[in-house]
């Protein structure tokens, strides 16, 4: 069970997490019976003794006080819904946007998520929270402004269904209100947005039961009608509780009426992903004696990606990236190659590499419009948790990049912070303009280092001035500090091709990183190998340069390959180390292509 408040000027406020703990359920209870009541006091009391319980949890051992706020969030509200919620912080441009190119927003674990709660783990506002009284938001309520306000509790309400949508069992929300003039429901604009809300709720499961916490009203008080919380409750298959006085009744009721349920389950044959929605009866024969049947009206039918709102696409991809799906509908390359950043943790930097052909919009005429390329990168252990995460989105102007990216494509860099272990680099990217999608794994696997023993990462290609645009996700990379960015040689920097296309003349830069690839005695040699792993005639690498004295200790190989004499087809540059007796001490290769 989880509790939160909502409020028109703060939005939801999540009072506690999901929790099975009946005396931190009490309290975030106690928290919103304050609230209801207008009881400063009694709420400032309510949420001290709920955050000192969540503290003396953590200091027994039943929470870990090492959680980052990521794993608290997916603790509170879910591993989908933490997924969900994040790429919502902008990040600083990692190219200027007159070239055509900007990256508009870049989060990692550390970012916010846009929920505040109660205790250590979650820090609340009170100041929201009881910032208006039951009674001056339902005035509020009933003024001419009241389609906005309705809009905006519909939105919230939708999009909270929407993100919890992956829990399983029975789901009820139980929303305690005074609701709003039920003559509103009249008005077309407002049966809009809460049929968007509706909505969000048949797709995902959920059930509203309302109570009105206006209650028995006083004598001479005109009773706040609670036509529109029966309507929100009826149509999503709930029941409406009123005329209680005090909430401990009404949840009671609740919890009695829901405590024998069953479910029946059936697989629509031909399902249309139109979005509509389609009703179903329910019929109860030989039922015990004054039985009443609950149920929900109907389903909704999932819709096309191109009408689905920000919430719900964000929770699409988050269910992708929590699985072991691959999909393989953009030609996207991504390398990850882990460097040592300090005695316990390493630091992967990510390469996103997108053909341009994969970046052209559906129509010619479309060109003058900005587009958005998303890109999310999540680094997940052998447990199933997520350990660190990086989301970018890259907006480009196709008047400014629409040459450049036929010539080549574009580049994202950015980086995870790992420690020793393996984990799978779950990548996914999306373009919304054509519809393209891609999602992959790349195995990562970081042991100790192995002292004297030369190693290094695959050989990674590059060119200075090869024309890709190129987007730095700063938000991520700056947890590399520590190293600094590895693809480096001197004072140039650059961003590696992680799949080269080269044409038979045309050389290209190698760079080899890693330990102890200074020793003198030490023969750096290669060999292309076909795809189907034979060697290939031809093709050939001249290392030219070792720089060795980098004050992030590792040591740098710099070479230069020719693909003279290969035909158009896939390839493999293999690099070895290897001592004079012929001994090799490591071995890597890397994927290029020659092109006719």
């Amino acid at each position: 069970m989880a509790v939160a408040v909502y409020n028109g000027a703060s939005g939801l406020n999540l009072v506690d997490g999901f929790t099975a703990d009946g005396k931190r359920i009490t309290l975030a209870l106690d928290v919103v019976e304050a609230i209801l009541s207008s009881d400063r006091k009694g709420l400032a009391e309510a949420h001290k003794e709920l955050a000192r319980l969540t503290d003396q949890q953590l200091a027994d051992g039943e929470m870990d006080p090492k959680l980052r706020h990521f794993d608290r969030m997916v603790a509170a509200v879910g591993p989908t819904a933490a997924v969900a919620l994040q790429g919502t912080a902008k990040g600083a441009a990692g190219l200027d946007a007159g070239l055509g190119a900007v990256s508009i927003f870049g989060v990692g674990p550390r970012g916010g998520l846009g929920l505040t709660g109660a205790g250590s783990a979650l820090d609340p506002t009170l100041a929201q929270l009881v910032r208006d009284s039951p009674n001056e938001f339902s005035e509020e309520m009933a003024g001419s402004s009241v389609i906005s306000d309705v809009r905006a509790l519909a939105l919230t309400l939708g999009d909270t269904v929407t993100l919890l949508r992956e829990l399983g069992g029975q789901k009820q929300l139980l929303f305690l209100s005074e609701g709003f003039a039920g003559g509103l429901l009249a008005d077309a604009a407002v049966l809009y947005h809460l049929e968007k809300m509706l909505k969000a709720f048949r797709q995902t499961g959920w059930t509203l039961d309302a109570v009105d916490v206006e209650g028995i009203p006083d004598i001479g008080r005109p009773a706040f009608d609670a036509a529109s919380l029966l309507f929100m409750a009826r149509e999503t298959g709930g029941e409406l509780f009123e005329n209680y006085n005090d909430l401990a009744t009404a949840t009671e009721r609740l919890l009695e009426r829901t405590s024998v349920t069953y479910v029946l389950t059936f697989q629509p044959i031909d399902l249309v992903l139109d979005g509509s929605f389609h009703k179903v009866e329910v019929e109860l024969k030989q039922g015990p004696a004054k039985a009443r049947l609950s149920h929900r009206p109907g389903y909704q039918a999932p819709g096309p990606y191109s009408e689905k709102g920000q919430i719900e696409r964000r929770v699409d991809t988050a269910e992708m990236i929590l699985t072991n799906e691959e999909i393989d509908g953009m030609g996207v390359s991504v390398l990850a190659a882990p460097v040592p950043d300090s005695a316990d943790g390493w630091f992967v930097p990510v390469v996103v590499e997108i053909p341009g052909a994969d970046l052209v919009p559906v129509r010619e005429g479309r060109r003058r419009r900005k587009t958005l390329v998303e890109v999310h990168v999540y680094a997940v252990d052998t447990n199933g948790a997520i350990f660190d995460l990086m989301v970018n989105g890259v907006q480009l102007d196709m008047r400014k990049v629409a040459s450049t990216l036929e010539e080549g494509g574009l580049r994202i860099l950015g980086g995870l912070e790992l420690e020793e272990g393996e984990y799978r680099i779950r990548v996914l990217v999306r373009y919304p303009e054509n519809g393209g999608l891609f999602l992959s794994t790349v195995p990562v696997s970081m042991g100790k280092e192995q002292g004297d023993v030369p190693t290094f990462l695959t050989p990674l290609f590059f060119s200075l001035a090869d024309g890709w645009l190129v987007v730095r996700d700063t938000a991520s990379l700056e947890v590399g500090s520590a190293t600094g960015l590895p693809f480096h040689i001197g004072g140039l920097s650059f961003v590696p091709a992680v799949r080269p296309t080269l044409g038979e003349d045309e050389p290209i830069g190698v760079f080899l990183l890693g330990g102890d690839l200074s020793q003198p005695d030490l023969i750096i040699a290669s060999r292309v190998l076909t795809a189907e792993g034979e060697v290939a005639k031809g093709g050939a690498l001249d290392v030219m340069e070792r720089l060795v004295d980098d004050p992030d200790g590792l040591d740098r190989v710099v070479g230069t390959f020719r693909p003279s004499g290969l035909s158009a087809g896939e390839y493999r540059l293999e690099v070895t180390a290897a001592l004079d007796s012929g001994e090799i001490l490591a071995s890597n290769t890397s994927r290029f292509v020659v092109r006719e």
